[in-house]
């Protein structure tokens, strides 16, 4: 279904066009408007939705109006500002800045939007900003215990879209002991390709999470149990790089003494 108001313009010109009249549209708060170019089935993976879903996006029609919902209700200010423009495969990529004001104090961070297109309507729409700032701003801080056991209980639950939001775009992670022999895995793709892998297995595998203690600065230690369907068969000790309110970087080891005899390697 292909917008008849680009139908002269190149394919990429005319999703970049749609992508600008939907930033106009939000910024006048004409959610009308703003869903001419989106797909009924859109996903909006946004900063609001990390701060108060848990991750979850909006979906939907009725999910970017809860959206704009949430957004008015919830900031005092909220601008969308977008610079650069560019297409990538059939991805639309923004970037831009978002400046904001929430009851606690005040947001100014460099964004970068995802669009990603079907039938010529935007499907998908993701942005990666500061999330631990706008919690900040909203008053809404996250400890970085919350973050990991999040991030667990995210993976028992085999919901890599929750696992992504609270994950660094460039996360590496090494899960040596969930999936033995596996290779490690680079980036928000990467935790993808790892799901699937994870799910292709089907081992039964889960983690329970006893203990989040910090090592060092940005270093921390997640100790607990291996669990095959609900049973523990042993120890389980994750080594877990964070930044920025998210996590960068994890790898794993059968025992808490495994991960403190490499830990001076790593720093």
């Amino acid at each position: 279904m292909t917008d008849p108001g680009n139908s002269a313009l190149p394919d990429g010109q005319a999703r970049i066009a749609i992508v600008k009249r939907i930033f106009e549209a939000f910024g006048r708060r004409e959610i009308d408007a703003a869903l001419t170019g989106m797909h009924p089935h859109v996903r909006l993976w946004v900063v609001t939705a990390a701060v108060t879903r848990g991750g979850r996006p909006y979906a939907g029609h009725d999910g970017v109006r809860e959206y704009m919902h949430d957004a008015d209700r919830l900031w005092q200010v909220l601008e969308l500002s977008p610079i650069e423009f560019e297409e990538v495969g059939e991805a639309i990529i923004v970037l831009g800045e978002v400046r904001a004001r929430g009851p606690a104090g005040e947001l100014r961070e460099p964004a970068v939007w995802t669009w990603k297109f079907r039938d010529g309507l935007v499907i998908d729409c993701r942005v990666d900003s500061d999330v631990r700032a706008a919690r900040a701003a909203l008053g809404q801080s996250r400890t970085v215990e919350d973050l990991v056991r999040g991030y667990v209980a995210a993976f028992n639950r085999r919901d890599v879209d929750e696992m992504i939001t609270l994950a660094d775009p460039a996360i590496v992670n090494y899960p040596s002991v969930v999936t033995p022999g596996s290779r490690r895995y680079i980036g928000h793709q990467g935790l993808l390709n790892w799901m699937r892998d994870v799910k292709a297995e089907d081992s039964g595998r889960r983690l329970g999470a006893h203990e989040v203690r910090r090592l060092e600065e940005q270093h921390w230690a997640l100790l607990g149990d291996l669990l095959v369907d609900g049973v523990p068969v042993g120890s389980f000790a994750s080594l877990l790089g964070v930044a920025r309110g998210l996590i960068t970087e994890v790898r794993e080891y059968r025992t808490e003494e495994n991960l403190l005899d490499e830990l001076p390697r790593l720093s």
